[in-house]
C-alpha cells in the first residue's frame, strides 16, 4: 500500500475513492472538490468506480495527453461527464443511492454544457443535435488551441 499522508478533506476524498474502487494500494491522480474546498463525495465515488470498472491507467494517460489550452477544461468536463454516465449505468443496480446523490445540488454539475463531437456539423445534423438536447457541437478534429 502507498503510504501517503493526507489531511482533512483530502483524506476524506481519498477514502471515498479507495472504498468505491475496492482497492487501497494506489495514489489517486484526481480528487474532486467544490469551489468552497469541500470534497465532492459523488464525483470522488465516480473516480473510484472508474478504477473499478475501466482501464484507469489509460484514462489517466489520455487526460495527461490533453495537455493545456483554452478548451482543456471544457474537454475534461465533457470526458468526465461521459465517464460518469457510463459508471452510473453500471453501478446503479448495486448502489441505488447513486440516483439521489446524482440529483443533489452538488452531486453533479447540472450547468455543464453537453456538446456532441462530430465530423458532421451540417445544417440538418445541427438541428438533430439541438432536438436531442445537446447545448452545442464541436467539429472534429479538435485542437487544444
Amino acid at each position: 500500500m502507498i503510504k501517503q499522508h493526507y489531511s482533512g478533506s483530502a483524506r476524506r476524498s481519498v477514502n471515498i475513492i479507495w472504498n468505491a474502487a475496492q482497492s487501497y494500494g494506489f495514489d489517486p491522480p484526481f480528487l474532486a472538490f467544490f469551489a468552497n474546498g469541500q470534497p465532492d463525495d459523488y464525483l470522488n465515488m465516480i473516480i473510484g468506480l472508474t478504477v473499478k470498472w475501466l482501464d484507469f491507467d489509460r484514462i489517466t494517460d489520455f487526460f495527461l495527453r490533453l495537455g493545456q489550452g483554452a478548451s482543456l477544461d471544457e474537454a475534461s468536463s465533457v470526458l468526465w461527464l461521459g465517464i460518469e454516465n457510463c459508471i452510473y449505468g453500471k453501478e446503479l443496480p448495486e448502489r441505488p443511492v447513486m440516483e439521489r446523490m446524482r440529483l443533489q445540488s452538488g452531486g453533479l454539475n447540472h450547468n455543464t454544457p453537453v456538446v456532441v463531437l462530430t465530423a458532421n456539423a451540417g445544417g440538418e445534423n445541427r438541428e438533430l443535435y439541438n432536438r436531442a438536447g445537446f447545448d452545442g457541437h464541436l467539429v472534429k478534429p479538435v485542437s487544444g488551441d
